[in-house]
């Protein structure tokens, strides 16, 4: 369990846990990811800096077999893309 940032106003949690055996990797199952990224007002500063340190953190722990996609939040969702493999 990894906590990125938290405060009153804002929290980030992201959750990965991997066996770092190569037997399992091979027949770990691929995951899909979705990650709505709230663009509204009130991101700025140190919640937007650990909104792009989670973002970093969950890009580079996907596998090549997984897909994600990144939805943009404000008043109304917008799929900025659909699942893409990494």
């Amino acid at each position: 369990e990894v906590s990125l940032a938290e405060n009153s106003a804002f929290h980030v949690r992201v959750n990965v846990h991997y066996e770092e055996v190569e037997a399992l990797s091979a027949c770990k199952v691929p995951l899909d990811v979705v990650c709505v990224l709230d663009n509204s007002g009130s991101m700025t500063g140190s919640k937007l800096d650990s909104l792009k340190k989670a973002m970093d953190f969950v890009i580079n722990t996907l596998g090549p077999n997984d897909r994600l996609s990144v939805v943009n939040f404000n008043s109304h969702p917008t799929v900025l893309h659909g699942l893409l493999k990494m």
